[in-house]
């Protein structure tokens, strides 16, 4: 974090960033008006934010996260997600309500959002596709629901979103 002036307050990091075939990528950042701040990346194999891990079962593929940093950097909460093969978050928003969405691809049919089993309605049994998907995260960082589209004849992955003024997500 940096102040107006440019001056460093803290640096956060994800583990070591050498684990695994590819290590952690943070990919998206959004702030509540009182600075605490959303982060949403990928990882392999294990990821330590804080207090808060995982060790993904599936190595070499990657799985997300979604986590809360206060304005001091301290992580207040995350959730990861993943199956075999591969899922990743993009791009992350949050709403008028402080509701957060994420959205980015799966290449897995069904797999865990925390304790919500997000089923994916497309077969991607025998493609070789990715799937885009959107999903809605409480602000304590509880899943709430996951949505697919679009992978019938190709890829889609989700890149970019936001909320319109009237709690709207747009992709």
């Amino acid at each position: 974090k940096l102040n107006n002036s440019g001056v460093w307050q803290w640096v956060k990091t994800g583990g070591d960033p050498y684990n695994g075939e590819f290590g952690q990528s943070f990919t998206s950042l959004e702030t509540y008006p009182n600075g605490t701040s959303i982060v949403g990346g990928h990882y392999t194999d294990e990821i330590s934010l804080g207090s808060f891990s995982d060790d993904s079962p599936y190595d070499g593929d990657h799985d997300l996260f979604v986590a809360m940093i206060d304005t001091n950097g301290t992580w207040v909460w995350a959730s990861f997600a993943g199956q075999a093969q591969s899922q990743k978050i993009f791009d992350l928003t949050i709403d008028i309500n402080g509701d957060i969405f994420v959205t980015g691809y799966t290449y897995t049919a069904d797999f865990y959002f925390g304790d919500y089993l997000f089923q994916n309605n497309i077969s991607l049994q025998g493609q070789e596709e990715y799937s885009a998907f959107v999903g809605k995260i409480d602000r304590f960082g509880d899943w709430q629901w996951a949505k697919t589209w679009d992978a019938a004849t190709s890829s889609s992955e989700g890149y970019s979103m936001t909320s319109d003024s009237n709690g709207n997500v747009i992709f």
